[in-house]
């Protein structure tokens, strides 16, 4: 980029405010624009005092537009259609604006492109399996394998589906994904679909998740459940995109289905309710925090540990304490209180104390006990 002779009171003061590295880095891109439009100022008489208090106006600028930019992501507005509008309103400005906007919009565009990020941590994350100590403790082997009985023997599609489900909870997802795709030939469920989506989301067949929750989604667009399980599908397709703009479409979707999710009032179905809220909070834990989500990732995963207290009719015992075993584990994970994290996590290790969970629940308790 060719450059004029630039006056040296005015790098002195745009050094002093910060928009130039006083180390003597080499200047980027955007800072060469800045000097540039800065001395075509200096050079039309305007005083070096005010060149810099309308840069520093300009970074204001910068931080609200990033501000915007967010929120409109956040309300589930595709990244790269709030990039666009943010361009058109650079455009709209001096050049001076427009490169100071530059250096600072680019950081939130490198958020929005990098989502891939946490969502690929997502796609690689420990499962949990209940420890054998867990399940000979609620005699889940002998329930599992009757509920297999009853499937094979009635080939009725919602004792295949309840089996499937059930495996989900114990990490066996293959064999969950055997039986949920026999529910969903024998019975056109939605809900069926949208399990069956999960066990190849988890299973790593991202092309079958889609499918599978396009066709609940097709049976069904007003059930929370199907829609949380929509936003997890959505999830590890990003995480595995090898494109990050593909990826930020991806997670800008699944940031979509988690709202109206959450539009969706919850019905009688107490399992499912947990299913939905623990799949919830999980996904809006995963979001940048500027989106505005843990919020209500974290009210989800607190209401996961009162609600499954309530009972669940028809479920083997020990369900209810793999919900609240999530539950704790991923709160233990993300509340900025220490303390209240921790207890999180010692129940984690009073559940299954032999489980993977429980390592990592050590691990980080020792990490937060030694944090100020």
């Amino acid at each position: 980029m060719h450059t004029e002779p630039h006056s040296a009171d005015l790098i002195v003061a745009l050094t002093s405010a910060g928009l130039l590295p006083s180390d003597g880095a080499p200047w980027s891109e955007h800072q060469r624009w800045i000097v540039d439009a800065g001395t075509r100022l200096a050079t039309n008489g305007l005083p070096c005092g005010s060149i810099v208090h309308i840069a520093k106006l300009a970074w204001s600028l910068a931080e609200r537009e990033v501000d915007t930019v967010i929120s409109e992501v956040g309300k589930g507005i595709p990244p790269n259609e709030a990039l666009e509008r943010q361009t058109i309103r650079r455009k709209a400005i001096t050049k001076l604006i427009a490169a100071v906007r530059h250096s600072e919009v680019s950081t939130a565009a490198k958020t929005f492109m990098h989502l891939d990020g946490p969502f690929q941590r997502y796609r690689g994350e420990l499962l949990h399996t209940p420890s054998p100590l867990f399940l000979m403790q609620f005699e889940i082997a002998a329930v599992v394998e009757d509920l297999r009985r009853q499937a094979r023997e009635s080939a009725d599609p919602q004792a295949t589906t309840f089996l499937g489900r059930m495996l989900i909870g114990l990490g066996k997802h293959t064999e969950a994904g055997r039986w949920l795709a026999l529910s969903t030939t024998n019975n056109d469920d939605a809900i069926g679909w949208a399990h069956l989506a999960i066990t190849h989301a988890f299973s790593g067949h991202p092309s079958d998740a889609h499918d599978a929750i396009g066709a609940a989604l097709q049976r069904t667009e007003n059930s929370a459940l199907v829609l949380a399980f929509a936003a997890v599908v959505r999830a590890v397709e990003a995480g595995q995109a090898s494109d990050l703009a593909q990826s930020a479409s991806l997670a800008s979707e699944s940031l979509e289905f988690l709202s109206k999710s959450r539009d969706q009032p919850f019905g009688s179905d107490l399992l499912e309710e947990l299913e939905a809220r623990l799949a919830r909070g999980r996904i809006s834990l995963l979001m940048p925090s500027d989106f505005g989500v843990h919020k209500d990732g974290i009210a989800d995963l607190r209401k996961v540990l009162t609600r499954s207290r309530e009972g669940l009719e028809g479920v083997p015992a020990g369900i209810s304490e793999l919900f609240r075993l999530h539950a704790h584990y991923f709160l233990g994970l993300n509340l900025d209180d220490h303390s209240e994290a921790i207890e999180h996590l010692q129940q984690v290790i009073v559940l299954d104390p032999a489980c993977a969970f429980a390592e990592n629940a050590y691990r980080r308790i020792g990490q937060l006990e030694q944090t100020p």
